[in-house]
């Protein structure tokens, strides 16, 4: 009998023009399995989303939610994300988008207040996207993508410009969650709060993996081929060694990938 996975991504290619941005991605999520996938800015972390979400041209491969294929898939309730280009319908209040998007996903519209009380955003009720701030808009977007209680969570930097309070509370709520998450990100501190989670490290549109979180502390990422590599990586400014317990730069040293690779370039 074949295994049917939550999410699999087979040899995709994402391609803008002549340009390529995601190159020959394998990843297969089980049901309820939580994964992390952290690169520098512009390596293709965003894009993945929108692959699995089918919003980005697919040149090569497939991707496959529930077995279906993403191209052909409509209507799919049981996947969110907190890309804030999904809810700007209209020129509407957050309000009115928590009853628009409530019904939309055959949600109690109550989950969407809620979430809003409990991270303490009821001021941005009357207002529009556009008159949000960068880390008004990341946590709307978050709880756009967390009320309806998806069986695949989809999150793109949710901590990014997100105040140490609200990021506690998040991070409390995907500590409890049930169902299957992808969170990408470039911040490795982050990250410690999910010490059981599948890592994946992501550069110039390939994927590199899987770690474990808990594991990170242990790695670090070196320049050129190293005899115990434990994974080799091919980008445009040269090869790099994932190792363990020796090597140049210590991930549990650094507070974000970005920082990684400059210092080891």
């Amino acid at each position: 009998m074949q295994h049917i996975f939550m999410l699999e991504i087979k040899d995709l290619i994402v391609s803008y023009g002549r340009r390529s941005i995601l190159k020959n991605i394998r990843l297969e999520l089980e049901y309820g399995e939580k994964v992390a996938i952290i690169g520098p800015n512009g390596s293709g972390k965003s894009t993945l989303i929108k692959a699995v979400l089918g919003i980005a041209p697919i040149s090569g491969g497939y991707v496959k939610i529930f077995n279906f294929d993403v191209k052909n898939l409509k209507n799919e309730l049981r996947v969110s994300a907190n890309l804030p280009e999904l809810y700007r319908l209209f020129n509407a209040n957050i309000k009115d988008l928590f009853k628009v998007f409530s019904m939309l996903k055959e949600v109690d519209e109550a989950a969407y207040f809620n979430l809003c009380n409990y991270f303490d955003l009821d001021d941005i009720l009357d207002k529009r996207m556009h008159e949000l701030s960068a880390g008004q808009v990341k946590m709307f977007a978050n709880i756009m993508a967390l009320a309806p209680n998806p069986k695949l969570l989809l999150l793109d930097e949710p901590f990014e410009n997100v105040d140490q309070t609200k990021r506690i509370k998040l991070i409390r709520i995907l500590q409890n969650f049930k169902e299957s998450i992808i969170l990408v990100t470039h911040e490795l501190e982050i990250l410690r709060k999910f010490p059981e989670w599948n890592l994946y490290f992501v550069l110039e549109g390939q994927l590199y993996g899987p770690f474990k979180v808990s594991d990170m502390d242990d790695l670090y990422l070196s320049k050129g081929i190293k005899e115990n590599a434990l994974m080799t990586i091919q980008t445009s400014i040269g090869i790099f060694s994932i190792t363990k317990e020796i090597g140049e730069v210590a991930l549990k040293y650094a507070t974000n990938f970005n920082q990684v690779i400059e210092e080891v370039a």
